[in-house]
């Protein structure tokens, strides 16, 4: 049974639709952070998935994340019907927002490192949408993430991937069901074989079932972020 110690939540703006300032409102985040945790305690940044909240999501990034801070972050667009989401489903209207999220997730992290400096790179974690935002920012941004869980995701098809930095490149698992029928099987595919070719640290692990997280899945993703934490 999770306990929570304390849960700090941020109102500080979230986004209805598009903006058009330069310096667009922060999302809105929950926090967690365990007994003994300190300034110093590595940072893992929670995204949800299409129609899901922060703190639906937030019960399992812990359970991945003994003594880690757990920032889990909003969508910036209400879902039609409950939750939040990323970005339109509209092929049309979906880079723009992917991007302009990415923005809003990359302003996040740099706020995030000034005010927890000891704390190191964060490591993102997303399911579906969340996966798709989680890579988003780390072949936009990849200096400033240590590693990437990007779960039954892809990648945007408008954005290739640069060359991994040749200076700490982050880690990434990618972990996709072979029954997919949300997000196929061979998108998460091609996004492996392209963060290959550009350099990446990158594991691929399909799993049997659909667009869901099976134990699997858990103990799979579990066990990378324990190897990332002690190759720090």
């Amino acid at each position: 049974m999770l306990r929570f110690s304390h849960i700090i939540v941020f109102v500080v703006g979230v986004g209805g639709g598009a903006f058009a300032s330069a310096e667009p409102p922060a999302l809105e985040t929950v926090e967690y952070l365990a007994d003994g945790g300190d300034e110093s305690s590595p940072i893992l940044i929670a995204i949800h998935g299409y129609g899901d909240t922060p703190q639906a999501f937030l019960q399992f990034a812990i359970s991945l994340a003994p003594g880690m801070r757990v920032i889990a972050v909003q969508g910036p667009l209400k879902h039609p019907r409950q939750g939040f989401s990323w970005y339109r489903i509209d092929d049309s209207e979906q880079s723009t927002d992917i991007e302009r999220a990415a923005n809003r997730l990359h302003a996040l992290i740099g706020s995030l490192r000034k005010q927890y400096p000891r704390a190191g790179r964060p490591i993102v974690m997303g399911f579906s949408q969340g996966a798709v935002m989680s890579l988003s920012v780390l072949i936009r941004h990849p200096n400033i993430i240590r590693g990437a869980i990007a779960i039954s995701g892809y990648l945007d098809a408008r954005v290739l991937p640069p060359n991994a930095p040749n200076s700490k490149p982050p880690d990434v698992i990618l972990l996709h069901g072979q029954s997919d029928n949300v997000v196929p099987f061979s998108r998460g595919l091609q996004a492996y074989n392209g963060l290959s070719r550009a350099g990446y640290r990158v594991e691929w692990q399909p799993y049997s079932g659909g667009h869901h997280i099976t134990s699997d899945v858990y103990a799979q993703a579990r066990r990378w972020m324990a190897k990332i934490l002690l190759a720090e």
